[in-house]
């Protein structure tokens, strides 16, 4: 399950505008980051990048959208551990932290042909630690802020793992929204801004009609489709969101892989593209392309 990680030169810090309320009083800012892949070689300047796009951010709530080490095997080191509690307490310092997990936080594979392993007890090893630096997990339920409410799906191992391989499984994915739903767990509420977070894009799932009442969605896992800094600047003007190429779907990847997406129901999408660069999804010519990827914190205001 571990990559070849990079870090990242630059800090790139999106922000997007969403009318929900129409109201000025009403005005929520939310900061999204994710995939910090926090491992052995985590560069001292993803936290300061985190710090400043905060500052520029300025967010009422913050969303990490998980894989936050790069294998649940790093929770047995106290060093990395420690990195990672110094990251989410520069999430915490500026406002509420949510937080739900991605698949290298809960799945581990020792080969290609083993069905990666799920060790025992990882989401309360992340608990306590979370509970240590005051940030919370979201295990498919809300969290209400003002006018804002956050729907955290927690993408457990069975959503992350498909014929005996490492990969998202949309058809677990539906089984458990539809599920959720039927249980009132997803129930939205008309006049507040609802929102549904994960690791991995929901990609068509997000037209499911137990989805119908979000009006945003917010993923990560993507890591922008690997689009070097300088090309994100075209990529965004002509308003293609597909990337150049990213894990499980290859080069030059259909769905979206970065920004903000408008559904037909005036629903949006935002793909951030993570903290970490990585190296080993692509053909060798690109492995220094992609290690150019800016590290990003993303800022949505609901108005």
């Amino acid at each position: 399950m571990e990559m070849n990680l990079k870090s990242p030169r630059f800090l790139r810090v999106n922000q997007y505008e969403i009318p929900v309320f129409n109201d000025e009083k009403k005005k929520v800012t939310v900061g999204c980051v994710g995939d910090f892949h926090i491992s052995k070689i985590t560069s001292e300047k993803q936290k300061a990048f985190l710090k400043r796009g905060f500052e520029t951010v300025r967010p009422d709530v913050i969303l990490v959208h998980g894989d936050l080490v790069d294998s649940p095997e790093y929770l047995e080191d106290e060093k990395i551990v420690r990195e990672l509690e110094k990251e989410l307490k520069i999430c915490a310092g500026f406002a509420p932290t949510l937080i739900t997990l991605g698949n290298h936080d809960q799945i581990t594979s020792s080969g290609r042909r083993d069905l990666p392993k799920i060790p025992e007890g990882i989401v309360e090893k992340f608990e306590k630690i979370f509970e240590r630096v005051n940030v919370k997990l979201l295990k498919d339920e809300w969290f209400e802020f003002k006018d804002l409410r956050v729907f955290g799906f927690l993408q457990g191992p069975e959503c992350s793992r498909k014929n005996g391989k490492a990969a998202e499984n949309y058809s677990e994915m539906e089984r458990k929204i539809k599920k959720l739903f039927k249980d009132r767990k997803l129930e939205t509420k008309p006049g507040k801004a609802n929102w549904f977070f994960s690791h991995a894009p929901l990609q068509d799932l997000v037209y499911l009609k137990e989805l119908r009442g979000f009006e945003v969605f917010s993923f990560g896992h993507m890591h922008g489709g690997c689009v070097p800094i300088g090309v994100d600047k075209v990529v965004d003007k002509i308003g293609w969101n597909g990337g150049i190429v990213s894990p499980h779907k290859g080069l030059l990847p259909k769905k979206q892989t970065r920004g903000i997406e408008i559904l037909p129901n005036r629903a949006r999408v935002v793909v951030n593209t993570g903290m970490v660069a990585i190296s080993d999804v692509g053909p060798k010519a690109l492995q220094y392309v992609n290690a150019l990827k800016a590290a990003e914190v993303t800022g949505v205001i609901i108005c």
